[in-house]
């Protein structure tokens, strides 16, 4: 009886110290854990990161090759090797002007060209992603234009020190059509993101005369 009263009391000591650990290890978690990690960053906003990143750089770290098209030759453009989705393309206007120079900037289509219907919610869903993403930036957004004579034009605009940012609505309808009504009815609306280093515009160095 001794055997067993030794036994049942060893194995009643075990659970006790099983549950015990257990107890321990519960109630420590939340304390190491600490504070919630951070959602991680959509793929948009993985993109405008990384877009920003190259900003300082005349984003030379996410040029590609030249843009072959004929506007593409005629204003000197290069393809982004970045871009939000596989579906999107980004052109690089590098620094020009024939008597100041301008910064150049990064500029995005963020897809092709929809119906207005169809890019509203794109815009939207970029404007809340930014504004969650980056809650200490200013933002500034305006919305003109006319939805029946497809010129509607929304615009959001984001400012830091270092660049400035900027995200559009532009339906191109009326400017595409000109005056072609069978035009009018095809989808013509882009949404667009650019971003641009904040620098002012420098003056170039005129060549002296010859005499």
């Amino acid at each position: 009886m001794r055997k067993n009263a030794t036994g049942i009391a060893a194995v009643i000591f075990g659970l006790l110290a099983g549950a015990s650990t257990l107890l321990c290890a519960s109630t420590g978690a939340p304390q190491a854990a600490g504070k919630p990690a951070p959602a991680a960053d959509t793929p948009f906003i993985a993109f405008v990161k990384k877009v920003i990143a190259a900003a300082p750089g005349d984003f030379a770290t996410i040029q590609g090759k030249k843009d072959e098209s004929a506007a593409g030759q005629v204003m000197g453009l290069f393809l982004g090797k970045v871009t939000p989705d596989a579906e999107s393309e980004c052109l690089l206007f590098p620094r020009n002007g024939d008597k100041m120079e301008n910064p150049p900037h990064y500029s995005c289509k963020l897809g092709g060209r929809r119906t207005l219907q169809n890019a509203k919610p794109v815009f939207e869903n970029a404007v809340a992603e930014l504004r969650a993403a980056f809650p200490d930036w200013k933002f500034a957004e305006k919305r003109n234009g006319d939805e029946s004579k497809r010129t509607e034009s929304w615009q959001l605009y984001g400012q830091q020190a270092g660049f400035s940012l900027r995200l559009t609505l532009l339906d191109m309808g009326y400017i595409t059509a000109m005056g072609d009504e069978e035009a009018l009815r095809k989808p013509g609306v882009e949404v667009a993101l650019s971003v641009t280093p904040k620098t002012a515009p420098q003056e170039k160095n005129s060549k002296p005369e010859a005499k």
